[in-house]
């Protein structure tokens, strides 16, 4: 074979392997955790029973990733649903043209029994809670106190059983402490990482 043919292939396949590599590196990659308030923020905006843990959900409209987290919150609520109040919050970051209700992402979470969904103008209710990555859950108990804050995918975009899932569904049924899991999605804010 003349190098005339052999250096193409080479390149082809260096391309192939590296695009490969790229994304597989990319679906593993976390977005930043949310710097989340201990307690739960006086001011959120979002209300808070005495009697009921609550949960909060923030996504982007845009970001493909957060698909699976919907699909996860929707196999988490049929478990317990009747345990937490839940709150998905779609930020709208300055510069979004579209609605965030007109989004595919918020039919597929109004599908889901009792949660509360709300669109977050310039993500202000989303940065009391700390959050800047799309897919960030955090759950606040009866008294106001952070129990979880992180995802609940196991990498971007996968469905599937995972730590984050599992931890989170932990903490609603009552297991102690404060857990963190690793939270999969875009920027909130469209920084770059």
């Amino acid at each position: 074979m003349s190098s005339r043919v052999v250096v193409p292939v080479v390149i082809w396949l260096l391309s192939i392997v590296g695009g490969f590599g790229y994304l597989s590196f990319h679906a593993a990659a976390p977005g930043l955790g949310a710097g989340a308030p201990p307690t739960w923020p006086a001011a959120a905006a979002l209300t808070r029973r005495a009697e009921r843990d609550a949960l909060v959900v923030v996504l982007h409209p845009e970001c493909p990733c957060s698909r699976a987290t919907v699909a996860e919150l929707a196999r988490l609520m049929a478990r317990v649903g009747d345990r937490v109040d839940v709150h998905v919050l779609f930020v709208r970051p300055a510069g979004l043209a579209r609605d965030p209700a007109d989004s595919p992402l918020w039919k597929s979470v109004a599908a889901i029994p009792n949660v509360d969904l709300r669109v977050d103008n310039g993500g202000v209710i989303a940065a009391r809670f700390g959050a800047v990555t799309s897919g960030q859950v955090l759950l606040y108990d009866v008294k106001g106190s952070l129990l979880f804050a992180g995802g609940i995918t196991s990498s971007r975009g996968h469905e599937g059983d995972n730590d984050g899932l599992d931890t989170l569904e932990g903490a609603i049924r009552g297991a102690s402490g404060h857990a963190t899991a690793s939270v999969f999605g875009c920027s909130l804010f469209g920084e770059k990482r």
